[in-house]
């Protein structure tokens, strides 16, 4: 029994989360693409856009006002090539979850 596309980047949307949940940095950033592309809106604090080798210094960034390390990830949506997450991360100023 073959796996489609979506079940495929499913998982391997799940792994990367779980692995960055589980402070697995190396799993984490072996389950990213070389391909990775991160656009983050100019309105943020962070805003850019950064590639793979980038990724640790947007995270760093990131984490001065999110905590990456109290992550949740309430669902994931996969249809072909496409995964979109529902997380829960906390405000650092105020502990809300954003």
């Amino acid at each position: 029994m073959s796996t489609s596309v979506t079940e495929r980047n499913r998982a391997n949307a799940e792994g990367m989360y779980r692995a960055g949940m589980a402070g697995d940095y190396a799993g984490f950033m072996a389950s990213l693409d070389d391909e990775l592309v991160i656009d983050e809106p100019g309105f943020l604090p962070y805003g850019g856009v950064y590639r793979k080798d980038e990724f640790p210094a947007l995270m760093a960034k990131v984490n001065r006002y999110i905590d990456l390390s109290k992550i949740q990830l309430h669902y994931l949506l996969a249809d072909g090539d496409r995964v979109a997450a529902c997380l829960g991360i906390p405000d650092r100023s105020t502990g809300d979850l954003t």
